[in-house]
């Protein structure tokens, strides 16, 4: 739907001229098979109408474009600053793999590592039921599975390395983001559809 003054509609590439009439408001109802031009009723199709709905997604985009106000450079910082935090919390929590051996994998989100405190401390005998990743190419395949205490423990190990260096990452990044006194110079730190 494109809704705007006459004189913008004009400005948007459209006319107010259809045939012999000069259009102010026009409905066009596709339930009903009936138009609404200037406040009088009007059997569909109205072919010079019709041309001007054919043509709304260029009318909308001519707007879109009028209408639109850069954003600021604060704006642009915090978008910059989401858009990393993003990735700082994803790479926090990816999956660790075990080096040994086993290809057990083990998500690291706040829940499971909740879990893996629990399956820890309730472990018998240096064995316990945990539930992991069984392959790196198909993540569907994950199975409750007979856990050790040193699989816990290395499990443990490399979320605790992972969320440092992510940390470390953002942090750094955080830096550079506060220091950037262009939009050009956030464009790194911007999703590419953004930049």
């Amino acid at each position: 739907m494109y809704k705007d003054s006459p004189d913008n509609f004009i400005i948007d590439g459209g006319s107010l001229q259809a045939g012999e009439v000069t259009l102010s408001e026009v409905i066009y109802d596709d339930q009903q098979n009936h138009a609404v031009v200037n406040g009088d009723f009007c059997d569909k199709p109205i072919s010079a109408i019709e041309d001007k709905i054919a043509a709304i997604d260029a009318y909308i985009a001519a707007k879109d474009a009028r209408e639109y106000v850069p954003p600021t450079l604060e704006e642009l910082r915090e978008q910059a600053l989401n858009y990393q935090y993003q990735k700082y919390d994803a790479q926090k929590h990816a999956i660790v793999w075990l080096q040994d051996g086993s290809g057990y994998g083990f998500d690291c989100n706040d829940d499971d590592q909740n879990n893996w405190q629990v399956a820890l401390t309730l472990m018998e005998n240096d064995v316990t039921m945990y539930r992991v990743y069984t392959d790196k190419n198909n993540l569907y395949k994950k199975s409750f599975l007979e856990v050790t205490r040193d699989q816990m423990m290395e499990a443990g190990n490399l979320v605790k390395a992972q969320q440092y260096a992510a940390y470390s990452e953002f942090e750094k990044v955080r830096a550079e983001i506060a220091s950037c006194v262009t939009a050009e110079q956030l464009k790194p730190y911007l999703p590419g559809e953004s930049a």
